[in-house]
């Protein structure tokens, strides 16, 4: 690829040997060329093709700062060695909009999430929450800028997004907000906390994200394939697991207007009793 200019020391305008234009994102990937030169391939981390379609998000892209996509560069790199995920273009770039826009945040002091949300996600998904204090301490430590700790939802919500196929990132919240008003009926009618770190809690989370996309995804569930006595078992054997299905049956219909199945509502049950009950 020829160099034709620099947006900053991270991004330039480069042109293939189709005569198509790209923007290109990588530390250091234009600095110092002369128009003409080549690019040296191995810097570029992300490439965004220079078309009218994508005005909007190239704007954007050459409007941040050097220093912000460099530390949005350590951030990924982080992030997908700890969470063996992978971010592409489009996700790159919502990312290092956000941190651009944290940062701007930080220097006005505006503060954006409450406490009890940041409790609800750091429970949730510890991994990726984990790395999202580690990608403040990577923004703090580069731009040298105290960042609130609340930003560090909106990193767990990125890397999320990350993790997902084909999911956008207002669906991501939307699911994990979802899944928290399900964990919060199902601890208000125990009359207790469940334990996050235990494996049971783990499996529950990530049958409910599941359930949630299918429902989404308009996804039709079968409903004949467990014997229809296991739902009167169920009733049985755990009665407290299976009434707790039933209210979060009716809060579902009544907020997404989703109607359950038999069986859906016994393998519900079954995390629900499992993740109650502490071996």
């Amino acid at each position: 690829m020829k160099f034709i200019k620099n947006f900053n020391n991270n991004a330039a305008l480069v042109r293939d040997d189709k005569d198509r234009e790209f923007v290109v994102v990588g530390n250091g990937v234009g600095f110092g060329k002369k128009s003409g030169q080549e690019v040296d391939e191995d810097k570029i981390e992300y490439r965004y093709k220079a078309d009218d379609d994508t005005n909007s998000e190239l704007k954007t892209l050459i409007e941040i700062p050097s220093e912000v996509l460099q530390t949005v560069n350590e951030i990924i790199k982080h992030a997908e060695e700890s969470l063996k995920i992978t971010f592409d273009d489009y996700q790159y770039l919502t990312l290092a909009d956000h941190v651009d826009f944290a940062v701007k945040r930080a220097q006005q002091k505006v503060e954006m999430i409450d406490g009890a949300i940041n409790w609800s996600i750091s429970n949730m998904y510890p991994k990726e929450y984990q790395v999202a204090l580690d990608s403040l301490e990577i923004v703090e430590k580069n731009l040298e800028i105290e960042l609130d700790k609340g930003e560090a939802i909106f990193f767990t919500y990125h890397f999320l997004n990350a993790a997902s196929d084909n999911e956008e990132m207002q669906d991501t919240i939307y699911i994990t907000e979802l899944i928290n008003h399900i964990v919060e009926i199902t601890q208000y009618q125990y009359g207790e906390v469940i334990d996050t770190k235990s494996f049971n809690y783990s499996r529950f989370i990530a049958h409910l994200h599941m359930f949630i996309l299918r429902h989404l995804n308009s996804e039709e569930v079968t409903a004949d394939d467990l014997d229809p006595g296991f739902a009167s078992l169920m009733q049985m054997k755990y009665p407290k697991a299976y009434e707790t299905v039933e209210i979060i049956t009716d809060f579902l219909e009544k907020t997404e207007h989703w109607q359950l199945t038999p069986d859906e509502k016994v393998y519900l049950s079954l995390h629900i009793f499992r993740v109650t009950h502490k071996k």
